[in-house]
């Protein structure tokens, strides 16, 4: 079948590249896991599928600006819906954490803090190094 561009190529390529450039970031920590839940070329058909989503909805709009503020957001929510708490093994994380390593932890990531043994601390992902177990 022929794939249609509802609002012309170039607006999809664009769309699709900005959802790519979320999805294969090394930090996110979400893609990561639905990568290791459903292999490889999950996350190029989930690209695809948040594109076609992002595009239907926002069907011959104008753009003034916002585009990558927009996409930023929709992606992210996107995400959270499918993946609202992960659970992780921690590596490092900051002072004051109350975590340590080698500590299984939740990140919930619509409240963005981390769910242990030792109560919620906030989740910042430049400051905690995770693993999934």
């Amino acid at each position: 079948m022929k794939k249609q561009f509802i609002n012309g190529f170039d607006s999809y390529i664009t769309t699709h590249f900005e959802v790519c450039r979320h999805l294969f970031n090394a930090d996110n920590l979400q893609a990561r896991y639905y990568e290791s839940k459903e292999g490889g070329g999950a996350l190029s058909e989930l690209a695809q599928e948040i594109t076609d989503c992002f595009e239907k909805q926002n069907e011959n709009r104008e753009w003034d600006g916002e585009f990558l503020e927009e996409i930023d957001a929709y992606v992210a929510d996107y995400l959270n819906k499918m993946f609202p708490l992960i659970t992780v093994k921690v590596v490092n994380a900051p002072p004051f954490c109350y975590c340590g390593e080698g500590d299984i932890v939740t990140i919930d990531f619509a409240t963005n803090e981390v769910l242990s043994k030792h109560g919620k601390v906030p989740y910042n992902y430049s400051k905690w190094e995770v693993e999934l177990p």
